[in-house]
């Protein structure tokens, strides 16, 4: 049974803003929502650039809002947003937002071509709104797990789906259907997926913080080496990302040591 409780709740919810699933003609390999992946500073830094990306989608969408892949992108980006408010615990710059996404994701899930991805996105956002308020988790746990199984079934070769199917093995409770040994298996599937499409990984953060958390998910299962072998990985392919540079690659380094 899967859980009611599936979310990604920690900071996978700060990271998870997806911009890179392919249904119809959706913009993939966005800079600029890269750039504000890699940036670091203090919260109105990153807010700001939040607020461009979802700004530039919003102005291409205003003027086509016909267009489901203009859709698409602006609720993506506009999820983007929302997670990272994970990282300042900015409720009410995620509620401005909540509502309107899940309707866009809503209609995009009315599409043949993008329901897929759009389910998993939008499982994904009731993930963060379980963060906030785990009372949600009796409403919106059941809907959450049913969309990502609808979507597993329904494309079963996007590394997107594959990814948010990930989290949800790794941080969900094993009472609850959680099981770290999946998800690494399916962090790695992500990664597989991704990896067959080669020009679609250039400013691809999303291929970065999969390989992250499955770094992650290797170190809390005692295999330090592949953590370490990952997360170095990541730095040949983004030398500029402090969080594996400076934290996950030394702890783990020292774990492997035994200190």
């Amino acid at each position: 049974m899967r859980t009611m409780f599936r979310t990604a709740l920690t900071c996978a919810c700060t990271w998870l803003c997806l911009a890179f699933a392919q249904p119809a003609n959706a913009q993939v390999n966005d800079p600029a929502t890269y750039n504000a992946y890699i940036a670091t500073g203090d919260a109105a830094v990153t807010n700001a650039l939040w607020d461009k990306v979802v700004a530039e989608k919003q102005e291409a969408f205003d003027k086509k809002n016909s267009d489901p892949t203009l859709r698409w992108n602006l609720a993506l980006a506009q999820y983007c947003l929302m997670a990272n408010t994970m990282r300042s615990r900015d409720e009410d710059r995620f509620g401005k937002y909540y509502k309107i996404t899940e309707d866009h994701l809503q209609t995009l899930s009315k599409d043949e071509k993008m329901k897929a991805e759009a389910n998993a996105i939008l499982s994904a956002v009731y993930g963060v709104k379980i963060a906030y308020s785990s009372m949600m988790g009796m409403t919106l746990g059941p809907k959450s797990g049913g969309l990502v199984d609808e979507a597993l079934k329904l494309a079963p070769e996007s590394p997107l789906v594959w990814r948010i199917e990930a989290n949800s093995k790794m941080f969900t409770p094993s009472m609850f259907g959680g099981d770290m040994n999946e998800a690494i298996k399916a962090f790695e599937k992500s990664i597989t997926l991704f990896e067959k499409q080669p020009g679609n990984l250039k400013t691809n953060w999303l291929y970065l913080d999969t390989h992250i958390f499955l770094g992650q998910a290797y170190s809390s299962e005692g295999q330090t080496a592949k953590a370490i072998a990952i997360y170095e990985k990541v730095l040949k392919l983004e030398p500029n990302l402090s969080w594996v540079k400076n934290e996950l690659l030394p702890k783990a380094k020292q774990k492997a040591l035994g200190k």
